[in-house]
């Protein structure tokens, strides 16, 4: 089985290897569920704030403080207001709550009571982008309507599209109850976006430019933020910065001993991931023409026809390299240099010229004299020219040494701004670096899918403090459903009409996949055969399913328990029906297969990762489906020799065959062993919960380093201050003074045609 097959069909292995060839209908009816998977709302980290403070004022046997009723009332009027705005029906009711929260918010300055200053944290990252959209929108409208060279109907345009398009797309998102209608929602946001950015790039106009930095601030973050340390970067860019070996150049050969690192370190850096290297060497460069760069000296000259003099330089460098690793240029290197020259000099009498020499002895200028005079003169010159010529060296070998990890590094980072792994792509990459950690954050998609989607809320507080090592934050729904798109796109998945999944018993403590056969397009009358096939084992753990590839990517999502959902749309599976049914009977016509067909069904998953020992490593995850939600207009087939005659069976029946298949996946335990995980250079430290937001952190740690444990803290109760004196909801809504903006061009630019989602 291919990767790419094997892609959208592992999730449905799982179910397949327990169904067995006892039908759903077998077991005991489980009833539906009526409602679909709650989604959070999306002031989801305030109200866990509040709840974190109002939790032990609740433990039995609390002594609460006399502060606290106040602050309950303040908080309660702060959780109303945020339904209120979650309810808001149109954009002047979400700028009223907004401006009602926006003086909560001011009010929760005056204290420095650490929980309370924990709860406005919370709100101020939830409140100030939802304020930049809409003074956003406000400003556009405003101008367009006020604005006398704006032509009325592009006016009209305008206001439609920011009150009705984007409002209504925003009352959807913020009143979404249900993680169906969240993920509605953000298709028409999406479109929205998608529409915005198409006019942007066609003319650009500050207004609209706006709008689309804040729209994408908030509903298009980054769906990957990763944090290395130091300790765990310091492998891969510690490096050499000299080679030992000769150095020819200028008809000079330099002998160099590399010596040892003296430094290396991460650099503060906006602009990519800065570091630097350093180190000592040693050089020994003769210096074989000396002679006669003596005789080009007028006295010089003269000395040289007494001595014959020889030099050869030293040098004692550090050299430092400055390295700095951008998405789109690559890596840049920047070369300095400190120097500690020496030299030596000889001399010997040429032929002749002794009495010469001995005069000059008699006077004190004896060999050794003339020699140190020469050393004295030369050496100023030659220092100059050894910190020049290696300056120059180094100036000429950098664009070959940048040009070769380049071009290792083009398979990752293609100069587009991306880093590309295998098929798929970090869209919006950014590169930072502080002394203390390497930042890397971006748009995790695939290649197929060029316009990744990125996560549509921030990371939870509990996540925004990087673990030692490398912690890797996940915004899980966004990335899955990148991934399933591009997937669905792909060459080989595209000829892909059906998969079969045939499942049998193993040996135990064998690899799941081994009781696992996968098998694409295959016709009815081959899935009969291995129908028979399996009833022919008589192995409860032996089936065959045939699962039709959906027309739509499935989408993934968080809901308010932090469980993951899948929604997938024109789901279709063939299941056995069971023994006997073929002649009819309780379930309806008679049928070998029940066709399951359900226009939208959610998949509703928890996860965990377990360690072999208490404390340890995860070693294995540990999922189950909580739930599985079928949409109401549901269809249950039955099917005999013939899937051209389907017939429908009536809702009790289609009833009871959905109720078995929710109660059989319930049943199916899904373990993800995680022992046989390589990653070069690190191991695994930990998984964390899925948050309700959407995020979830995985922690890598340098092979062989020792994990830090963190540090124990006492809990302490801090008495809470007074409560702010604001009756929140009776506030009205504050009337910030806004300069209205020049735009870039006279007249407004038309409003982005805005289509129905085709996700």
């Amino acid at each position: 089985m291919s990767r790419r097959t094997r892609f959208w069909t592992l999730a449905m292995v799982g179910a397949g290897s327990a169904l067995g060839t006892a039908t759903f209908a077998q077991q005991p009816p489980a009833a539906l569920p009526v409602n679909a998977a709650k989604a959070a709302p999306s002031y989801h980290a305030v109200s866990a704030a509040i709840a974190d403070v109002t939790a032990s004022w609740d433990q039995p046997g609390a002594v609460v403080s006399d502060q606290a009723p106040g602050w309950r009332a303040f908080f309660g009027a702060l959780g109303e207001e945020l339904d209120r705005f979650g309810a808001a029906a149109d954009a002047n009711a979400r700028l009223a709550s907004l401006g009602r929260l926006h003086k909560m918010d001011v009010a929760l300055t005056s204290t420095s009571w650490e929980p309370a200053v924990r709860v406005r944290r919370a709100l101020n990252a939830w409140l100030a982008p939802r304020i930049r959209i809409a003074w956003a929108g406000r400003n556009l409208t405003d101008y367009v309507k006020g604005q006398a060279g704006v032509a009325p109907e592009n006016a009209d345009h305008w206001v439609r599209f920011v009150g009705d398009d984007l409002g209504a797309a925003l009352s959807s998102y913020e009143g979404a109850k249900t993680v169906q209608a969240r993920a509605a929602a953000l298709r028409r946001l999406t479109d929205v976006l998608a529409a915005l950015r198409k006019g942007n790039q066609a003319n650009p106009w500050t207004f609209s430019w706006e709008l689309q930095g804040a729209l994408d601030g908030l509903y298009n973050r980054p769906n990957l933020d990763a944090s290395a340390d130091v300790a765990s970067v310091a492998p891969f860019l510690s490096n050499d910065v000299v080679q030992t070996g000769p150095v020819y150049r200028k008809g000079y050969v330099s002998q160099v001993t590399a010596g040892p690192r003296t430094g290396f370190g991460l650099l503060p850096s906006d602009d990519g991931i800065a570091f630097y290297n350093s180190q000592l060497a040693s050089t020994a460069t003769p210096i074989t023409d000396f002679q006669q760069q003596l005789q080009q000296d007028r006295r010089g000259r003269k000395l040289s026809k007494l001595y014959y003099f020889s030099a050869s330089s030293y040098d004692q460098p550090q050299i430092t390299v400055t390295a700095v690793l951008r998405p789109t240029t690559g890596l840049s290197l920047i070369p300095q240099s400190t120097h500690a020259v020496s030299a030596s000099f000889n001399s010997m009498p040429t032929q002749g010229k002794g009495l010469t020499r001995g005069l000059l002895g008699v006077i004190g200028l004896n060999q050794n004299k003339l020699t140190n005079l020469v050393a004295q003169n030369a050496i100023p010159k030659i220092a100059s020219n050894v910190e020049r010529e290696a300056a120059q060296e180094a100036a000429e070998r950098i664009p070959g040494a940048e040009a070769e990890q380049n071009a290792k590094l083009r398979q990752v980072l293609p100069g587009d701004g991306t880093v590309a792994v295998k098929a798929y792509r970090i869209n919006d990459v950014s590169f930072r670096s502080r002394p203390e950690n390497v930042l890397v954050s971006g748009k995790v998609g695939h290649q197929a899918v060029p316009d990744a989607i990125g996560a549509d809320m921030p990371q939870p507080p509990a996540l925004i403090q990087p673990d030692a090592g490398v912690s890797v934050d996940v915004h899980l729904g966004s990335i899955l459903s990148n991934v399933a798109a591009g997937a669905l796109q792909d060459e080989g998945v595209r000829s892909i009409e059906n998969v079969m999944i045939v499942t049998k018993a193993t040996q135990p403590g064998a690899p799941p996949a081994e009781g696992v056969t996968v098998g694409r397009n295959v016709p009815f009358a081959e899935f009969l055969g291995q129908i028979d096939a399996a009833r022919a084992a008589n192995d409860p753990k032996t089936t065959a399913l045939r699962i039709r590839k959906p027309g739509k990517p499935p989408e993934f999502f968080a809901d308010a328990r932090g469980y993951l959902v899948a929604l997938v749309r024109d789901f279709q599976m063939d299941v056995p029906a069971p023994p006997g049914s073929e002649r009819g009977g309780l379930l309806g016509a008679k049928a070998k297969v029940f066709r399951i067909t359900i226009p939208t069904a959610e998949f509703i998953l928890s996860f965990k990762a377990n360690s072999a020992t208490p404390g340890g490593p995860p070693t294995q995850v540990d999922a189950k489906v909580e739930d599985f939600v079928a949409s109401s207009d549901a269809k249950v087939l039955g099917i005999l020799d013939d899937e051209n005659a389907a017939v429908p069976l009536g809702p009790l029946q289609a009833n009871l065959i959905l109720a078995g298949f929710r109660t059989k996946l319930q049943q199916v335990p899904i373990n993800v062993p995680l022992t046989q995980l390589r990653i070069p250079g690190f191991d695994l430290r930990t998984i964390s919960p899925l948050d309700p937001s959407g995020w979830m952190r995985v922690v890598l740690y340098p092979n062989g380093q020792p994990i830090p444990k963190p540090g124990q803290q006492v809990a302490q109760v801090e008495a809470p201050a007074p409560a702010p004196a604001v009756a929140a909801p009776a506030v009205a809504a504050p009337a910030p003074a806004v300069v209205t903006p020049t735009p870039a061009v006279p007249e407004a630019n038309p409003a982005p045609a805005v289509t129905a989602a085709s996700r």
